[in-house]
């Protein structure tokens, strides 16, 4: 759900133009409803403003932070709790996972088949109910839909360790039904473009890109620190990481639906204010909304005709999306073959993290700045060709990976394959610049 490619997901186009009057406009109008004049006179003097951005924006770093150190606590303990289980199934005799049989053929097919469908269904609600919860976002406010991601993916990770926890009771092949519970919410597709919505709403456009890049560093900064994390605490026992991963995933629920207090002040007349022009909008909203949707969706077959390659561009991101759940099969795939135990291969995946940390802060902007300098490419040109260097060094890191015989070439290859992760926010720049040029709108995508 909540890892960090998927974090940084754009807002909707629907709401571009809107996005651009509200910005001039005050949060609490006062043209229209002269009771707001009189609430904010009620309102004590030098009582905080009716929103404070601040707190909106350091309880999505603190959800991001917990979510990916949930996770992260979760999925490597999760892995070794089910390869014993299929293990003790397949040889009753194997007194646990960290016997040789444990890595048969038979073994490890069958916990990869688990996790590959995992991985599937996990998807599905996000492509499902992405477009009902965005409506929702708009007609009762962004803050709800990502509380409700936020508890979905809680319940979900809940059930998978109800049902390891049990392996006489349930077949460990049912923890694919927990992907149903991120219906709750839409899953980890609804949580990025909500975060992104919100964050975008309350931070200036000068200092959006910081923000981001903040909040990328800082969820690859929770990897680093989970990695080590999930190493000692799974020595101590294998179900200790787990609870404590929980532990985080529910104090995300409790934060994410303390947002809105947070972004209210504590003035009643205010919020009172704020309510009523809420239920007003939401009543003259809805006739609006359902013509705006299908004007869209009727647009976008329009371009998608005219335009093939741009569209052709937009589907290289369910590639590289799905590319960039590779951790847990990097994982399984050191476990197996150098014989580690899944604790150790977590810290091999700390060195991808830091690679990732380090591309961002480092080599990206030293390469766009030199490229800038020394070659006189188009701004469209350089970011393409930054594109296609990054996904070549990542195709050759996980050939590097597959083919490298110690520890020490493997790293080599994951470090290259890091470098992939640069190909999302370069093809994404490029498609915005193209989709710019194509329809000569700005493209907020």
């Amino acid at each position: 759900m909540a890892r960090l490619d998927d974090r940084l997901a754009p807002p909707d186009i629907r709401r571009s133009a809107d996005l651009t009057d509200n910005e001039q406009q005050p949060l609490i109008k006062t043209d229209s409803h002269s009771n707001n004049d009189d609430a904010q006179a009620q309102a004590p003097h030098g009582s905080k403003s009716a929103f404070r951005p601040s707190s909106a924006v350091t309880a999505c770093f603190a959800l991001n932070i917990l979510l990916e150190v949930g996770l992260y606590l979760i999925a490597i303990p999760m892995n070794q709790v089910l390869e014993g289980i299929i293990c003790h199934n397949v040889s009753p005799a194997a007194p646990g996972p960290s016997d040789a049989r444990c890595k048969d053929t038979t073994v490890q097919s069958e916990l990869s088949f688990i996790r590959g469908w995992q991985v599937t269904f996990d998807t599905i609600p996000g492509l499902v109910t992405a477009v009902p919860y965005g409506i929702m976002a708009d007609a009762y406010g962004r803050e709800l839909v990502l509380g409700l991601s936020v508890l979905g993916g809680a319940m979900a990770g809940s059930f998978t360790v109800l049902v390891c926890s049990l392996p006489s009771v349930f077949s460990p092949r049912l923890v694919w039904l927990g992907s149903a519970f991120a219906l709750v919410g839409g899953g980890a597709p609804v949580f990025n473009a909500v975060t992104f919505a919100i964050v975008s709403g309350v931070v200036s456009e000068r200092k959006r890109s910081v923000v981001f890049l903040y909040i990328a560093a800082a969820v690859l900064g929770s990897q680093l620190v989970a990695s080590p994390l999930v190493y000692v605490l799974i020595n101590v026992d294998t179900w200790l990481p787990v609870y404590c991963g929980l532990g985080c995933l529910w104090l995300a629920t409790a934060v994410a639906f303390s947002i809105p207090r947070m972004m209210l002040a504590s003035s009643p007349a205010l919020e009172h204010v704020k309510t009523e022009e809420a239920q007003e909008s939401r009543a003259q909203a809805q006739p609006a909304r359902y013509h705006r949707l299908m004007g869209v969706a009727k647009a976008a077959v329009w371009f998608a005709r005219g335009n093939v390659l741009v569209v052709v561009l937009l589907l290289t991101f369910l590639v590289t999306s799905l590319g960039r759940l590779a951790q847990e099969i990097i994982l399984q795939y050191i476990t197996k073959r150098y014989g580690w135990s899944w604790s150790e291969a977590g810290l091999v995946l700390s060195l991808h993290a830091f690679f990732t940390l380090t591309l961002l802060t480092v080599i990206l902007p030293v390469a766009s700045q030199a490229l800038a300098r020394k070659t006189t490419l188009a701004t469209q040109s350089r970011t393409l060709w930054l594109a296609r260097i990054s996904v070549s060094m990542s195709t050759l890191g996980a050939f590097t990976m597959g083919l490298s015989e110690t520890v020490g070439l493997m790293a080599v290859g994951l470090a290259l394959f890091a470098l992939g992760m640069a190909t999302p926010p370069f093809s994404g720049a490029y498609s915005r610049q193209l989709l710019t040029s194509v329809t000569s709108i700005p493209c907020i995508l």
